[in-house]
């Protein structure tokens, strides 16, 4: 059994989902995915959209870059579409129920590992991982673009690599950053997979989370990112650099190391209050309230992020993070 903690209110519904169907068809052989080739030597770069069904500022992204016909100067440019099928179940459906439409069976965002791509053949998402892997297995870097339910404050997340906080800094907005040591949550993302998460390799993948799932804020976010990315790799046209990026008054990088993802025993598990985003708390403070068992702050300064307002057993329910100064 799942159940909705109404304790984290979902926000008003801004921006509509959209007819895609006009970017079905690339030239790739796979649906919704576009690479482009400059003809010149230079890094393989990508940028992925709708890895959850409901993140609609990646969309946003991915297709404005195809209306425009932006190419790359050098190197080539993949543009991809992920879960197709979830968005245009939200397309169908009533937007007020927003978070159902991440994924269909099963979550795209962790079904990355070997075991997902060797034994899972029943789920949408596991054919398209499969349909998928050689564009982001390919890739030098790539930028996936994500929303949350709740969160207004837009952050990157990555894994803890130097080349990765590099680019992550080098793209500079947002300018607050979620590090993740790695196998903390259920399943693996892209960006830990292969050579992304090799210490001793140069790829590197960075996720954006842009604000909260259908504000209008998190789609002109997603696309200045998107920009900001492709510049900074010395892909961009330079015309549609100075056009196009907004000057940005540069803030103070803000790092958090996530500790711990929590999962509850029970389907009854809550929230002990609202959450506000990146809410610090002291050591001892109540969390969730799972049975009889509770959650607390395990430490002083301890950073709520991303808390799930659709709570089941055994799934993540929040992350528990640090702040950090270097």
């Amino acid at each position: 059994m799942t159940r909705v903690d109404h304790r984290l209110r979902v926000p008003v519904a801004e921006a509509s989902p959209r007819d895609i169907s006009a970017y079905r068809r690339g030239n790739t052989g796979v649906d919704h995915v576009h690479r482009i080739d400059s003809g010149v030597p230079g890094p393989s770069v990508a940028i992925a959209g709708l890895t959850h069904g409901n993140e609609i500022c990646g969309m946003t992204a991915v297709t404005w870059l195809l209306d425009r016909g932006v190419r790359p100067r050098r190197g080539t440019m993949t543009l991809w579409l992920g879960n197709v099928a979830a968005y245009e179940r939200l397309r169908a459906d009533d937007l007020a129920n927003q978070t159902r439409h991440r994924f269909v069976d099963r979550d795209l965002n962790r079904a990355w590992g070997d075991d997902v791509v060797r034994d899972d053949h029943s789920s949408v998402e596991a054919h398209r991982v499969r349909a998928l892997l050689p564009f982001v297995e390919a890739q030098d870097a790539l930028l996936d673009i994500h929303s949350t339910t709740f969160c207004e404050t837009p952050f990157f997340v990555y894994r803890d690599l130097p080349r990765v906080r590099a680019l992550a800094d080098g793209i500079g907005v947002p300018s607050v950053q979620v590090l993740m040591a790695g196998g903390q949550h259920s399943g693996l993302t892209m960006g830990e997979r292969g050579k992304f998460s090799d210490p001793a390799a140069d790829a590197r993948c960075v996720a954006v989370e842009c604000g909260t799932h259908l504000s209008h804020a998190a789609g002109i976010l997603a696309v200045q990112v998107a920009l900001r990315f492709l510049d900074g790799l010395g892909v961009l046209d330079p015309h549609i650099a100075a056009t196009h990026i907004a000057q940005a008054q540069p803030e103070p990088i803000r790092r958090y190391l996530i500790d711990r993802v929590f999962r509850p025993a029970s389907d009854t598990a809550r929230f002990a209050r609202a959450f506000a985003a990146f809410e610090e708390l002291r050591r001892g403070e109540p969390i969730v309230v799972d049975g009889a068992e509770t959650l607390v702050a395990p430490f002083d300064r301890c950073t709520i992020l991303m808390p799930s307002p659709v709570v089941t057993k055994g799934r993540d329910m929040v992350t528990l993070a640090r702040p950090i100064d270097a």
